[in-house]
């Protein structure tokens, strides 16, 4: 159990490295786009201390939707209909 564990853990730690990294690369590019989402009627924009100075306009912005994260098998399946 432990071993099952420790690789799930190994891999979500290497999914989040990836995806700083893919951030931190976007950022070097010059991309700094404002992306908010919404998940339900909430919005991480009712919570920023930047709304003052924000450019999103909460009213007619399109919000970006969360996609629930992949199961093993659906990542599995994913990366097979790719090679």
């Amino acid at each position: 159990m432990a071993s099952h564990d420790s690789r799930r853990f190994r891999g979500l730690h290497e999914s989040v490295r990836r995806a700083a990294k893919g951030f931190g690369d976007r950022l070097l590019q010059g991309d700094i786009r404002v992306e908010p989402y919404r998940h339900g009627q909430m919005t991480p924009c009712q919570y920023c201390d930047y709304a003052s100075v924000c450019r999103i306009d909460t009213r007619t912005h399109s919000w970006r939707t969360l996609q629930p994260p992949q199961t093993p098998s659906e990542k599995e399946a994913s990366s097979s209909d790719q090679a």
